[in-house]
């Protein structure tokens, strides 16, 4: 997290090694998130996305090319069970994509990793379904999920999901009741992290992080919040308004509830 900043902002255009980090110090006090101490309860990789947007916050407004802030952590899911035809038990994970949060000098990202995740990537389809009890019903971008500004955040990602036979689903997903913070008259996602389980029916739950088993036939959609925007949205560019609508980014451009985290 602190390399990736520090490589930044002193060598971002050469290969890393060694070397570039070797000026780095980075102290923590016992005690605190990012130095816990037995019994407290913590786990790396969501400690790390706080900290590297939080990093990223202090940065932009003098460093043109750094993202403000994802607007979402690392909304995957994974899922257990017996394959209803082979009979073997399995065990799949998927990383989802977020939005990432616009700069001053251009829209975020789209459906891409969490920036402090460089290592990982979201699964693909033909191996979930392959080796679980998954049935991809639709995998589309989300619209209006990107905050408004000049620079518009990016999209997040919609995932709806149907069981072919019982499969004990977990749902990873930390920031779920906050959103992205946008910078200059920029607003926030206004979806947030969250997955709901059995759409659609008397038994529909919205959930963060969480386990459940469902049946054969049952539903879960996942959602992974956009990025935040940048900027006043009156001075976003007419052209790139309406490049978002014609691409299905955007329904309704002049709508001026955008930007809601609700």
């Amino acid at each position: 997290m602190a390399k990736t900043y520090f490589k930044f902002l002193t060598s971002r255009d050469s290969p890393s090694n060694h070397g570039n980090y070797m000026p780095l110090e980075v102290r923590a006090d016992p005690g605190n998130l990012f130095h816990a101490i037995y019994p407290a309860a913590t786990y790396m990789p969501w400690t790390k996305m706080v900290a590297f947007e939080l990093i990223a916050k202090a940065l932009a407004p003098v460093i043109d090319w750094i993202p403000m802030s994802s607007g979402s952590d690392e909304p995957g899911f994974m899922a257990v069970g017996t394959h209803h035809h082979t009979g073997r038990t399995f065990v799949v994970s998927n990383n989802e994509g977020i939005g990432w949060g616009a700069t001053r000098n251009h829209d975020g990202a789209t459906a891409l990793q969490h920036p402090s995740t460089s290592t990982v990537r979201n699964t693909p389809i033909e191996v979930l379904e392959r080796q679980a009890n998954l049935f991809h019903e639709d995998l589309s971008l989300i619209p209006d999920s990107g905050g408004v500004g000049q620079f518009r955040g990016g999209l997040g990602v919609r995932r709806t999901v149907r069981m072919v036979g019982p499969t004990e689903v977990i749902s990873m997903k930390k920031k779920s009741k906050t959103v992205g913070w946008g910078l200059d008259g920029g607003q926030p996602s206004p979806v947030k992290n969250h997955m709901v389980l059995r759409p659609g029916t008397a038994r529909e739950q919205a959930v963060g992080m969480y386990r459940e088993t469902l049946e054969t036939g049952e539903r879960f959609v996942n959602y992974s919040a956009g990025g935040a925007g940048w900027g006043d949205p009156a001075l976003r560019d007419p052209e790139a308004s309406a490049s978002d609508l014609a691409n299905g980014f955007v329904t309704n451009p002049d709508d001026p509830k955008k930007g809601d985290a609700t």
